[in-house]
């Protein structure tokens, strides 16, 4: 089979994006850089061209797919829109990544080390945006809050934890969680409709 040229950035995000799903298939263990490479159909030096070693690619793999699927969050954050509106916005992107992590839940590499490292550095990076959409929802009166930093903290460990023990995301969920987040923002989901 004839390889296809593709440019360095889009090659580079393939191998992520097929590391991400060997690993969350096999785990660190069982994931090999042959099976890597010939999913995408490269050279094998090619992939060391890129990464280092197993582990600095495995990193990468689940940095890129959690960055990837928080994107949109982020773009809402630092949005013009309220912080009610804001907050609302946020949520729908969060129950969608909740389905898309959702099939990986049970799996061992999921509950490794590395996923907690990664969710871990992801969570501190948002911690400042989350705070200070608090801090405006405060200003404006939507929030009700005495610290915003307990509050962001609470709020974005508590989502991160729900993934791990909720199995499946559905509309009643998805409002116990909305109504738990305004409740810890001091407001009533009645108020914000």
């Amino acid at each position: 089979m004839s390889r296809i040229m593709k440019k360095p950035d889009d090659r580079r995000r393939e191998l992520l994006n097929i590391g991400f799903d060997l690993y969350m298939e096999k785990g660190m263990e069982g994931l090999n850089i042959k099976e890597v490479v010939d999913r995408a159909n490269v050279a094998t030096g090619l992939f060391y061209y890129y990464f280092k070693s197993k582990e600095e690619f495995v990193e990468e793999a689940l940095n890129n797919f959690i960055v990837q699927n928080l994107e949109p969050a982020w773009e809402i954050l630092e949005s013009e829109q309220t912080a009610l509106e804001k907050l609302d916005a946020v949520l729908a992107e969060f129950f969608k990544f909740a389905d898309r992590v959702n099939p990986y839940v049970g799996d061992k590499a999921y509950q490794s080390k590395q996923h907690y490292a990664f969710i871990n550095q992801l969570l501190g990076h948002m911690f400042p945006v989350v705070e200070q959409v608090i801090a405006a929802g405060n200003r404006e009166g939507a929030f009700h809050v005495k610290h915003t930093g307990v509050t962001a903290g609470y709020i974005l460990y508590g989502l991160s934890g729900i993934l791990n023990v909720t199995p499946k995301f559905d509309s009643d969920k998805n409002e116990v969680i909305r109504e738990l987040v305004y409740a810890s923002l001091g407001i009533s989901s009645q108020a914000a409709r």
